[in-house]
């Protein structure tokens, strides 16, 4: 005997109307519940995606390149830190010239690891 696969017309659950089922959703973690359980694709995503619909997490640029260095996406995190820091040095009114310096001090520690 073969039995069907599919569930039966009658059956023990009750139908839950579409309202029940949006109470039931699940909330969005915060940041940090990502970094604690050392989710880093979870936290990247996170805020690639908060990036692109216009919410702001504080430092997230940092947050980025801090996830995609644990992820070992060595070069996106240098190239996030050097935007970090390039941005800083404008702000602060520092001489672009001084700013290729730090680049260099930041791929010769990326390459010692």
């Amino acid at each position: 005997m073969i039995l069907s696969r599919v569930k039966p017309a009658v059956g023990g659950e009750s139908q839950v109307s579409c309202s029940e089922k949006k109470k039931n959703k699940t909330k969005v973690p915060p940041l940090e519940e990502y970094l604690q359980q050392r989710d880093y694709l979870g936290a990247l995503t996170l805020l690639e995606f908060q990036r692109s619909i216009g919410e702001k997490e504080e430092h997230a640029d940092l947050w980025i390149g801090y996830c995609a260095f644990h992820l070992g996406d060595y070069k996106r995190a240098m190239e996030v830190c050097f935007h970090v820091c390039l941005i800083e040095c404008v702000q602060l009114g520092a001489h672009i010239h001084n700013v290729p310096k730090i680049q260099y001090l930041n791929s010769d520690c990326l390459s010692r690891m």
